[in-house]
Formats: C-alpha cells, sequence, structure tokens
C-alpha cells in the first residue's frame, strides 16, 4: 500500500534541500458488530513504521521493521491486539517514514537515496476471533487515507524537521474528519512470483496414468 503515489513535494512547506519525503499518515476506520475475542496484528513496511490501533500505540518498536535486503525479504512483527479493539468504530493508523528503504544510508552523492525503491509502502493484516467463531480479517487495501502532517522530513543522514503547528490531533482515533484526507495506491509487488508456462510436446511414450487423489486435509483446506 503506497500513499497514493505522490512525488517528492515541490514548492510547499514539504521542499527541502535534501529531496527527502515528508512522513504519510495512513488510517483505516472500521466498524465492529462486536468485540473479538482474539485479534492478532501482522505489521511490515518498505521503510520505517509506526502502529496504532485507536490512538494508543501499537508495541514499543522503533526503526521497525527493521533493515534487511529488501529485494530478497522484509521482516514483520506479530502483535496481540485483542484488548484494543471495541464493539463499534475502530481506527487503525500508521505513520510510514523512508528509512532504509528509500532514503540515504551512505555518504555516496551520486546515490543520495533510493537505493532500494522511491516510496516507501505498508502492509498489515489484522486477523479478528469472535466469541461465535467467527473470522475476520482486516488488510492493507485500497480502503485506507492517507495524509501529510508535522513530519516535514525524517532521514538518518539528513536529520528530522517537525513542524508542531501541523500536528493532526486525534487523526487515528474514532469520530475524526478525513474529508480532506486522500486515498491510498494499493498496489502488487514487484517482482511478483514467477509463472511458468512450459513448452509442450506430444509424448514419446506413455508408461502409466495416476489420477490426482488428495493426501490430506488440514483446517478445512485440502492439499494435493
Amino acid at each position: 500500500m503506497l500513499p497514493a503515489g505522490r512525488d517528492v513535494p515541490q514548492g510547499n512547506r514539504y521542499d527541502n534541500r535534501f529531496q527527502a519525503r515528508p512522513a504519510d499518515y495512513l488510517r483505516r476506520a472500521v466498524r465492529l458488530d462486536d468485540r473479538p475475542v482474539r485479534a492478532f496484528a501482522y505489521v511490515t513496511a518498505l521503510g520505517l513504521y509506526e502502529f496504532s490501533i485507536n490512538g494508543s500505540r501499537v508495541g514499543d518498536h522503533v526503526m521497525a521493521p527493521g533493515w534487511t535486503d529488501y529485494h530478497t525479504r522484509v521482516e514483520y512483527q506479530t502483535f496481540d491486539v485483542t484488548e484494543m479493539f471495541c464493539a463499534g468504530e475502530n481506527v487503525i493508523g500508521a505513520i510510514l517514514g523512508e528509512g532504509w528503504y528509500s532514503g540515504r544510508i551512505g555518504h555516496n552523492q551520486r546515490r543520495a537515496g533510493n537505493h532500494y525503491g522511491g516510496r516507501p509502502a505498508f502492509k498489515c493484516q489484522i486477523h479478528l476471533e469472535y466469541q461465535d467463531g467467527r473470522l475476520e480479517r482486516i488488510v492493507s487495501d485500497g480502503d485506507w487515507q492517507t495524509t501529510q502532517g508535522p513530519i516535514l522530513y525524517s532521514d538518518f543522514l539528513a536529520g528530522e524537521a517537525f513542524d508542531a503547528r501541523l500536528e493532526i490531533d486525534g487523526w487515528d482515533q474514532a469520530g475524526f474528519d478525513t474529508s480532506a484526507w486522500q486515498p491510498v495506491e494499493a498496489f502488487v509487488p514487484e517482482p511478483g512470483a514467477p509463472v511458468l508456462d512450459a513448452q509442450r510436446v506430444q509424448p514419446a511414450r506413455e508408461i502409466a496414468r495416476f489420477e490426482g487423489r488428495f493426501l490430506h486435509e488440514k483446517g478445512g483446506i485440502r492439499d494435493l
């Protein structure tokens, strides 16, 4: 999930000589009929994130999800958020920064940033289980909204600029007015899993023919 697909701002309060991006504020409001008896959140980002539910920060991680070779793997964090949800309107929020993914991580002036990609991205899944056995899943999709706030930029080498006049009180709580917020851009990461289309030829000889059969069934899902 990308923060609305915007380029680095130019000619406004977020413009800076480092061409660093401002932090993006992301939120999703969801209404639950009942309070879940169990809820787990699985969260990660290309960049750095700070995660919250109903105005309360989730976990104590700093600079999550950490630095990896983003072309190969991205770590994620798991949180038990059962006590943070209630019946009625709930709000899931995240602050997203460039971090190692698209920020500056070296003194090479020819490549000041964008070592792994040009824009940070955020991904989460929240699994909810109810008393009657119902299961529900909330994911990072096109239903989220985004805006920019007081963090003008935040970079390992360039530092951070914070304008307290732009603070957004209650942005990650229920009842907040999001009429000025924008939709996010949901996307499928590339490269995806390879699609193999083998060349088909007539067999030289058929020795035996095997019919497909189920080997086992687990959790209601059958595997061949």
